[in-house]
This record gives C-alpha cells, structure tokens and sequence, in this order.
C-alpha cells in the first residue's frame, strides 16, 4: 500500500465522529480500520525481518519495543518467515488486502506438514491467496486444512499412524477455579494402547487387594483416583512389568 492510500484512509477514518448515526459511514470506516490494520500487520512483518537480522534475540527485541510477549514476537517472527517463503502472501497483506491472522494459518499449517508436503502446500499457498482476500481468517483456514490434508492423502510417504504420531500433544496448565494442575494429552492409537495396558496392569498391581486411603466411593470417580495415582507410580519410576501389547492397524483404502 502506496504511503498516500496510507494517508487517505486515516484522513477518512478520522473525520467520522464517533456519534455518527449513519450506518453506510460506520461500515466504510470498519472497512478502513481493517485495511489501516492489515497494512500495520505487514509493516510490523517488514520490522520483524530486519530486526531479525541485527538482533540475536529478535523475539525479545520484538517483545521490548512492542511491549508484548515473547510469545507475540515468535509469531510476528513467523509471520515474516511465511510471508519470505510465499511472496504472494506476504504482497498481499503489505498491500492491506489479508490480515496477520491470515499469514498465521498458514504459518500453522506448515508446521505440521512433513518437509515434502509442506513444500507443496508453499506451492499451492499463492492460488489461494485470493480466496483470503475475501475470507475472513476462520474461513481461509478451513480452505488452508481442507487443501493440506488432501495434500497429506496424496502423498506416498506419509502414513496415517505417522501423521498421526507427529500430531502427540501436552498441553498443561493451573485450573483457576481449583487450584489443580491439569494435563490435557493427545496420543496416536499405538501409543495410547500402550499407555492403556500399562495403566491397567499398574492400577491392578497397586490396588488388587485394598483401596487406598479417600479413595471415592463412585465407581467412575474411584477408577479415574486409581488411575492417576497409578500414571503418577509409573511417572515416579514404580512401574509394574508387562508385556508389550498387540497393537492392530486396520487400513483404509476406501479414499
């Protein structure tokens, strides 16, 4: 975006008072709030990329001059890399035609695509460019993941069981209202029946013959107890031995 479209969307932005009552002024001044946005976004992107030359910390260098987190300067940080990669991309939102959350849907769908997926999904990235210039984020990243896992279906080396063991997560976090610690966890079918028979045989080693001390009396609230003192045992090193489970992988060639 030209420095005097610049200048003229802020001049029109700043002449509609904030008592206006026409509904066709507010909307166009939205429109030019948006675009104002867009073209800070790619600014800040441009700033990234220079700073990240310069600076051997250039997401705290971010942080520190933005006054935002460290998190907030990785992620302009990897806006500046998409947009390096997808020149389209990168065109369009210096131009005010995508937003920064737009380049951060595709910053995550590469991330989680293997090397040569993720190189043709970079390919593909800039025919759709102008889908997101009509989009709103939301609506481009269901175009972005639709397109990413035919890609995935389309390639020969990539398994399912292995998309789906490059896609284990831990999330942790303090629960506000009680005071726990809280895992939430996401594990591909192999790995979670392993975990599963271990659990199991842990539980009935720890607590074949008695039940330990507060244990619940409700039958579901008592087995999850059980089972978290025994994750905890098998965390601690105080695993029981078992055998290796049979795990069964079912294809399917219906697609």
């Amino acid at each position: 975006m030209r420095s005097q479209d610049v200048h003229c969307l802020v001049r029109r932005v700043a002449a509609v008072d904030t008592g206006c009552a026409d509904l066709a002024v507010l909307r166009a001044a939205v429109d030019d709030l948006r675009r104002l946005r867009s073209w800070v976004d790619g600014r800040e992107v441009a700033f990234a990329r220079s700073i990240a030359a310069l600076s051997s910390f250039p997401e705290k260098s971010l942080a520190e001059a933005g006054r935002t987190s460290l998190r907030h300067g990785e992620q302009i940080l990897g806006r500046a890399e998409t947009t390096e990669q997808i020149h389209a991309l990168g065109s369009s939102l210096e131009a005010g035609r995508v937003s920064g959350e737009h380049v951060d849907v595709v910053t995550r769908a590469l991330r989680q695509l293997e090397p040569a997926v993720r190189a043709r999904l970079v390919e593909m990235v800039p025919g759709l460019v102008p889908i997101a210039e009509q989009s709103t984020a939301d609506e481009f990243a269901r175009t972005v993941r639709a397109e990413a896992r035919r890609l995935e279906r389309d390639s020969d080396g990539l398994e399912r069981l292995e998309r789906q063991r490059r896609a284990i997560r831990l999330s942790s976090w303090i629960d506000k209202m009680s005071g726990m610690g809280r895992w939430s966890v996401t594990l591909d079918p192999a790995t979670w029946a392993t975990l599963e028979v271990r659990l199991d045989a842990q539980v009935e080693a720890m607590f074949h013959d008695a039940h330990p001390d507060g244990c619940p009396s409700d039958p579901f609230e008592k087995q999850a107890y059980l089972r978290a003192l025994a994750l905890l045992a098998l965390l601690n090193g105080d695993g029981a031995g078992v055998g290796r489970p049979e795990i069964i992988v079912v294809e399917d060639h219906t697609n």
